[in-house]
């Protein structure tokens, strides 16, 4: 630190002539690693339309995916932690956002949908494709079709993210772990219909009662590797996730999502045309009525990400239902195959609505594009509380 703080002055002097720019690729949680650094390239290559910059970026010492790892290298020159933190640190420090780099300020929130407009900006060699597909192959598993399942499970966090040797606790975030039994029905019409239902995440603390060769939990079959994990996101049919991390590699590679159990309703995937969306919903614990859009709004409620303070203002929540997930995923399936989704007046109505009574009042989760969908069978249930 102090040898870098006397190069500080110096740099912030220079600016005009080169930008130069301090920071680290969120390399600890997979949803950072992919997201963040794919917007964090695109507003770099704005910025380097404008002035000469130089970023000098590190990985912290958690890598989630090695296969992630190799990509980025390809595409950003990484220095090591010890000479580049101390400026980072300093940067940070004194809030000159100017010369930070690597993290994207939206985090992983696409809201104004620029990674579609961005294609290719992460890729496989011939030789990552050539395996990958050679594994599907010897394992009799068709590219065309295949469906991810990722559904949040804390086990990972207690797994994977330790403090001074003792187990962080992630409780406060335990309403997004959803129920698992919930998904069979849903998974069970996916292999009815021949699809190969292969389910992410490292970890796994609860299986899925499924006893089909059309049914596999990736990390625990004898294939697993990090490059399987990204390159199954990359040719999914889709991607079922209950808005979880590993999600955001299916984005990336712009395939279709159907999200489900999404909370707190303010983080709706909001931006691009491949998603559909069903939500938990929102009920006061002493009356036992659902609350309007309005009402969740009113509580201040609509934003909260912490399981003690929905219970602080006695709001309980509802997962989304057996039923609900399986016909979404029959509606999302029905759609895909169609190649389009379809604008009603419900649904129009939903986004006119979100717009004004939640969006305008989520400065953590922004939206600035919507062109999602939600479910027409789910919209149809929760209609009366779209006000």
């Amino acid at each position: 630190l102090p040898i870098a703080l006397l190069f500080v002055p110096i740099i912030i002097l220079i600016k005009n002539l080169i930008l130069l720019r301090f920071g680290l690729i969120h390399s600890d949680r997979i949803g950072h690693f992919v997201t963040d650094t794919a917007l964090y390239l695109i507003d770099k290559k704005k910025i380097a339309r404008k002035k000469k910059l130089f970023d000098f970026l590190y990985f912290p010492k958690k890598i989630s995916n090695q296969q992630l790892e190799k990509m980025w290298r390809r595409k950003i020159s990484i220095f090591s932690v010890y000479l580049i933190r101390p400026f980072w640190l300093i940067f940070s420090f004194f809030n000159l956002k100017e010369h930070l780099a690597g993290i994207s300020e939206t985090r992983c929130r696409d809201f104004k949908n620029l990674l579609p407009k961005n294609k290719n900006i992460i890729k496989f060699t011939k030789d990552e494709i050539a395996y990958c597909k050679n594994i599907l192959k010897i394992n009799k598993i068709d590219e065309k079709k295949i469906v991810l399942v990722i559904l949040r499970d804390s086990n990972f966090l207690k797994k994977t993210m330790l403090i001074k040797g003792k187990m962080h606790l992630f409780n406060y975030h335990n309403f997004r772990d959803p129920n698992i039994n919930t998904y069979k029905k849903a998974v069970k019409f996916l292999i009815k219909n021949n699809y190969h239902v292969i389910r992410m995440g490292k970890y796994l603390q609860k299986k899925l009662p499924i006893n089909n060769e059309k049914y596999i939990e990736l990390f625990n079959s004898k294939f697993h590797s990090d490059l399987l994990e990204i390159y199954l996101g990359s040719i999914c049919k889709f991607c079922i996730s209950s808005s979880t991390g590993y999600d955001e590699v299916p984005k990336i590679f712009n395939r279709p999502i159907l999200y489900t159990n999404v909370c707190p309703i303010s983080d709706i995937q909001a931006n691009s045309k491949n998603f559909m969306i069903i939500f938990q919903r929102y009920f006061d614990a002493l009356s036992k009525k659902e609350l309007t859009f309005t009402e969740i709004v009113k509580k201040n409620s609509h934003e909260i990400y912490d399981s003690f303070e929905f219970k602080k203002k006695k709001i309980f929540l509802k997962q989304n239902t057996s039923d609900e997930i399986y016909q979404a995923t029959r509606e999302f399936l029905n759609n895909l195959n169609k190649k389009g989704f379809k604008k009603t007046k419900l649904q129009n109505f939903f986004w006119t609505t979100f717009k004004k009574k939640i969006a305008i009042k989520s400065p953590f989760c922004k939206h600035e594009v919507f062109n999602a969908n939600i479910s027409e069978f789910f919209l149809k249930k929760i209609a009366k509380i779209i006000k």
